[in-house]
């Protein structure tokens, strides 16, 4: 039996912010509430895999030439050794954050090998302070937010203990088609995606027949244009500019039941009052540089597109909504209920979503591939403005507890990528009643990543204090 999966058009892009100074993965750093051995992850890590078999693909690319104009294809990866994706590291003495950031950074800054499964697994040990902690790496390519959490689930869930399941699943490996049968395909695939493309513009010569060379011939170029069309001013502070493969990171919770009287006081919800903290420690930080704009700052804020639970179609299924971060309010109850309105605006208003993103993804992502590769190499984001100043994603809570053997993680701190021209990604995770923040940026822009953690934490406890 053989197998071969071709990667949508959406997910393909993703491979894209792979770059001289950037990555494509997100990684978590997973401390525990104790030490657990190497032989302890493996273990655990293995029987997880056989519960998760998409994690033991690969990318197959066709051809170096086809690879221009298509995407690469998911195969089982028949050599998979899991000695390529889990690994060991000691912190140094005498241990502590700036070592453990150090190391932690090291390891989200080194690319995914594609010629294996795009995923790692990392064990920390702090011998100084007898703790252990993990850190996952996965390619965006694999996974969304959602997806995340089922492969943190396969892997480190309740069921992924040894011994805890009745029986270990089989695995059922599959043979790679022949790359020339994965050009046929391909090329049938193309074939129906353009009769497909054929009949709407057929359609739109009914509705609209001033239009209809338009629709047929530019549809890709038109989900471009109307997301170019709805783009903000952004203006340009010193954190928007070329990246450099350095990244400084910090990181921390909130308790999200602290915040529940002044949500309910004042009718927000918890993504506003993330909004509100992270605009506040931006304004301390820009004020301290002389760089505060007048008007808000513009976060780009990914979006689930997925209908319900049971929907696992893709890795990625995502809406991407830009949404202002009202920088330029003096006030913290003002600039929560500012944030409140900016949220509720871009909900109502999507930049793009995810139909636009596939069929813009389906021309463009090799172009996006090389636009990406010759703006680092060049610096182009020192000369050119950028629409957007920094990504904020939030990824919804799950009840699960995550487990190391019998040792529970007590939180899930996300270390998310950072893009050309945009030197703030702020992610959190909601894990055990808690908000888990993680503030990565480029490392020569804002080096002190760790004064905006101490910051939002500060603005989060006079926000509580307003409930």
């Amino acid at each position: 039996m053989t197998y071969a999966e071709q990667l949508r058009p959406l997910d393909a892009a993703y491979l894209a912010l792979d770059g001289p100074t950037t990555t494509g993965h997100v990684c978590l750093y997973l401390p525990l509430e104790g030490p657990v051995t190497m032989r302890t992850l493996r273990r655990q890590i293995a029987l997880g895999v056989r519960r998760m078999p998409s994690l033991r693909r690969r990318l197959q690319h066709v051809a170096p030439v086809i690879d221009l104009v298509d995407r690469p294809w998911w195969v089982d990866d028949a050599d998979f050794d899991l000695g390529n994706h889990v690994f060991e590291h000691q912190i140094p003495a005498p241990g502590g954050l700036s070592l453990l950031v150090e190391q932690v950074t090291e390891i989200a800054m080194t690319h995914l090998d594609r010629d294996h499964p795009l995923w790692e697994v990392h064990l920390l040990h702090d011998p100084t302070h007898a703790t252990s902690a993990v850190m996952t790496k996965v390619h965006h390519v694999i996974a969304d937010g959602f997806q995340m959490r089922r492969i943190l689930d396969a892997l480190l869930g309740p069921e992924s203990v040894p011994g805890v399941s009745e029986r270990e699943p089989d695995v059922v490996l599959r043979d790679a088609p022949h790359r020339a049968e994965l050009l046929a395909r391909s090329a049938v695939n193309n074939t129906l995606w353009g009769a497909g493309a054929a009949v709407s513009g057929a359609r739109s010569v009914i509705t609209s027949p001033g239009d209809t060379v338009r629709s047929v011939v530019t549809t890709p170029v038109d989900a471009v244009r109307s997301a170019v069309g709805k783009l903000v001013s952004a203006p340009q502070t010193p954190f928007n500019r070329s990246v450099s493969d350095r990244r400084a990171w910090a990181f921390g919770s909130f308790d999200i039941e602290a915040s529940r009287p002044v949500r309910r006081r004042y009718g927000v919800t918890v993504n506003d009052i993330l909004h509100a903290t992270i605009a506040a420690s931006l304004r301390d930080w820009l004020i301290g540089r002389d760089a505060l704009p007048k008007g808000p700052l513009v976060a780009l804020v990914p979006l689930s597109a997925r209908q319900t639970e049971a929907n696992h179609n893709g890795a990625n299924r995502i809406d991407i909504s830009l949404c202002e971060i009202p920088t330029q309010v003096t006030d913290s109850l003002a600039r929560l209920q500012e944030a409140h309105e900016a949220m509720q605006r871009s909900k109502e208003h999507t930049w793009l979503d995810e139909h636009s993103l596939n069929t813009a993804s389906r021309f463009f992502a090799t172009a996006l591939s090389t636009a990406a590769h010759t703006s680092e190499t060049l610096h182009l984001m020192d000369l050119l403005p950028t629409p957007i100043n920094l990504v904020i994603s939030n990824v919804p809570m799950f009840d699960d507890v995550l487990f190391v053997g019998n040792r529970q993680v007590q939180a899930q701190h996300p270390l998310a990528p950072v893009f050309e021209g945009i030197g703030i990604n702020i992610t959190v995770h909601g894990y055990q009643g808690h908000l888990d923040v993680g503030i990565a940026t480029c490392a020569e822009l804002v080096p002190d990543a760790d004064r905006l953690w101490q910051h939002m934490e500060l603005e989060y406890d006079r926000l509580c204090g307003l409930g």
